[in-house]
């Protein structure tokens, strides 16, 4: 009997990490033979991403804003035309939506967590929706406390789906020697690097006043920024931080560079990389960054603070506090022996627990519990 195969929902107008995420899990469903496709908006980047890799785009005439409840119908019919049996729904505005078509269609229904729950949601319409919910899979076992207590799932519904990386993605990345050549890098400059998109509560800024501290001792310390602005919020925060370097007399000591596709020439050309960010979910760059075996500095909340085992797998700071984050940097720059200690466990423990095996074991448990 062949697997039952699943269809997403998102419907997203955004590209940032959980839309990312919406297609890579699609790519992975489709290698394990259970992807049906992507039900989303036309016109947004998460449909040209699905296009782009040959992802099938299901109902776009059916979803779009303001009437997406009204055409359930619509939506229905065709998703009763292709050979698929449970739905993937991966952000609360499509909950809704979701909740009714696989009510109609009598369909499992499972969200992904991407985001952190933020209110509390223990009102009448959420314990309804919630109720509706047959797998609730979430990455870190951080974001499963904090959506009992802040919601009406009960511990049943709960499961641990990590979001995977191939160990096998670091193998073929080229040295550091080339990376810093293909990004016009000096070759022997130490370099720290911050790589996400420019939103200051990805907290950029705060890797600049760290390294201008650094430099009050180190003066040949850099720093690799490496990104784009968010998509639709223009550009004034990269703006921002283009001054305050000028302040700073950081303009030779900062390296801009855009976001590619393979990022691992970013990893490879970088002797530590930090996260700045306020807050993270679940971090893909955080779990990059550990499996090409860099020392990893990153923030003490969210989900970062899950994933790096503080002085064993990386180093945690608190969120926006330059001073702490620069006296971490000469730590990772002073002590090589420490740092490369860091880099190697950060990987095993990414192998160990946050791998493409592991993923694929922990979503075989969900199917094996829904019965597809």
């Amino acid at each position: 009997m062949a697997p039952i195969r699943l269809v997403s929902l998102c419907t997203s107008a955004a590209w940032g990490g959980l839309e990312m995420n919406v297609r890579i899990l699609q790519s992975r469903f489709r290698e394990w033979s259970r992807s049906a496709g992507i039900i989303l908006q036309p016109g947004t980047p998460l449909e040209q991403a699905a296009v782009d890799f040959d992802l099938a785009v299901i109902g776009t005439d059916a979803v779009r804003k303001h009437h997406a409840i009204t055409r359930i119908g619509h939506l229905r019919k065709g998703l009763r035309q292709i050979d698929a049996g449970a739905l993937i729904v991966h952000r609360s505005q499509d909950l809704p939506l979701a909740v009714a078509l696989t009510r109609s269609l009598r369909w499992p229904l499972i969200y992904m967590q991407h985001m952190q729950v933020g209110k509390t949601k223990r009102d009448v319409i959420h314990r309804w929706l919630f109720g509706h919910i047959d797998v609730w899979a979430t990455p870190l076992e951080l974001l499963r406390q904090q959506a009992l207590v802040k919601t009406t799932l009960r511990e049943d519904q709960m499961m641990l789906v990590v979001q995977g990386i191939d160990t096998n993605w670091y193998a073929d990345a080229p040295d550091r020697q080339t990376a810093r050549e293909q990004l016009g890098l000096p070759s022997d400059q130490w370099l720290a690097g911050v790589i996400g998109r420019f939103d200051r509560l990805k907290g950029q800024h705060v890797a600049i006043e760290a390294l201008a501290r650094v430099r009050e001792t180190d003066p040949t310390a850099g720093l690799l920024l490496v990104g784009e602005a968010t998509a639709g919020e223009g550009t004034a925060y990269e703006e921002s931080l283009r001054r305050r370097i000028n302040e700073l007399g950081l303009i030779d000591a900062i390296y801009w560079r855009p976001w590619q596709e393979d990022v691992r020439v970013a990893y490879s050309a970088l002797d530590c990389l930090a996260l700045t960010s306020f807050s993270e979910t679940y971090g893909m760059v955080t779990l990059e960054g550990m499996a090409s075996r860099l020392p990893v500095i990153g923030t003490d909340a969210g989900g970062t603070s899950e994933i790096i085992v503080d002085r064993e797998s990386g180093l945690l700071v608190p969120p926006n506090e330059s001073a702490v984050l620069a006296d971490a940097l000469v730590r990772v720059r002073t002590e090589p022996t420490r740092a490369a200690s860091l880099g190697e466990t950060a990987q095993q423990r990414v192998a160990s627990r946050y791998s493409l095996h592991c993923e694929k074991r922990e979503w075989a448990a969900v199917f094996d519990r829904l019965g597809i």
